[in-house]
């Protein structure tokens, strides 16, 4: 149960504000969630709705499309903590505990 990282493009270094895995279903990303809630750290949905599903939108219809891939991987997204001020020890928290959590699925 592996978890898609994002990646920077050729010569376009990507500047995170969040830094989101994409789970296989959104059961794994659950448990992903839970796992490292246990542990200590913090993760987010951070669109747990898509926006034409967002209360102060619902009534706007002339923006409406199909959106099956943001339905699609909005319960299988997971952010992980991400902050100027994380040290390098947390980030290895971080990335141990992702690991021991898909070791443990696999």
């Amino acid at each position: 149960m592996l978890a898609h990282a994002p990646g920077d493009a050729e010569r376009r270094p990507h500047t995170y504000y969040k830094y989101p895995l994409t789970m296989p279903d959104a059961t794994s990303a659950a448990s992903l969630m839970t796992h490292l809630g246990r542990a200590g750290i913090s993760t987010e949905q951070v669109y747990p709705h898509a926006v034409p599903h967002q209360p102060a939108l619902r009534e706007i219809t002339h923006r409406t499309t199909d959106i099956a891939v943001t339905l699609d991987l909005l319960p299988r997204t997971v952010c992980l903590p991400l902050a100027p001020e994380l040290t390098d020890e947390e980030a290895d928290r971080v990335i141990q505990a992702v690991h021991d959590f898909q070791a443990a699925t696999v």
